[in-house]
């Protein structure tokens, strides 16, 4: 894996983490559009990691 595509992957692995983070403190006070915006944020980052992996 070169250089760019390891610090993309970190780069993601540190928003997932945010993500997941805003979902341990905040999913009781959001509303269901917020929680929908979030959880497809999640899912285009985890499909970007699994493509960095794969390659």
């Amino acid at each position: 894996m070169n250089n760019s595509r390891y610090k993309r992957l970190q780069d993601l692995e540190e928003e997932l983490r945010i993500i997941r983070s805003l979902y341990d403190r905040f999913w009781t006070e959001m509303s269901q559009q917020q929680q929908d915006y979030l959880g497809n944020i999640e899912h285009k980052i985890v499909k970007e990691i699994r493509i960095l992996e794969e390659h």
